[in-house]
């Protein structure tokens, strides 16, 4: 079950890569500082108060795959928070979830959660704070990320 969790992942990245890699090309071209990149993304976004009033996310998914094919919600709300439910036709067979402190998991609807682990932990409390599905640029390092700069070799192009 967790190549759903990890395919979910993969195509909520994708999905939010499609919408945002145009935004970052754009704010990228002429940016000179990365405050001015924070500051162009953000504005390309509907400004602060915009990007923050949003308060939860859901997606909902249909992934087809040569082995199987199944239908994702996948919710995702501030602070934090972020669930998955992997249905194949209408039976739900798999959920995974982070509360904001750990990551849990179950096997169909009947099933008892169970932490996931330390791993699992870390890569859906990442996936709540992906840039552009709730939180801005702006908000990253109070969530304690870094973000720097960097400029593609041969180019004046920068790279966040």
């Amino acid at each position: 079950m967790q190549s759903f969790c990890k395919a979910a992942l993969i195509a909520l990245f994708l999905l939010d890569g499609a919408s945002s890699a145009s935004v970052a090309d754009e704010c990228a071209h002429s940016a000179e500082s990365l405050d001015e990149l924070v500051d162009r993304h953000t504005a390309a976004r509907g400004g602060r108060a915009a990007i923050e009033a949003v308060r939860s996310i859901r997606y909902d998914l249909h992934l087809q795959e040569p082995e199987f094919e199944v239908d994702l919600i996948v919710q995702l709300a501030r602070p934090n928070y972020m669930r998955v439910d992997v249905y194949t036709e209408e039976d739900n067979v798999y959920t995974e979830a982070f509360d904001g402190e750990r990551a849990w998991q179950r096997n169909g609807p009947e099933a008892v959660a169970e932490w996931s682990g330390d791993e699992p932990t870390a890569a859906l409390r990442h996936a709540t704070q992906f840039p552009t599905h709730l939180y801005g640029l702006h908000e990253l390092e109070d969530h304690g990320h870094e973000l720097k700069l960097k400029r593609t070799p041969g180019d004046r192009r920068p790279l966040l």
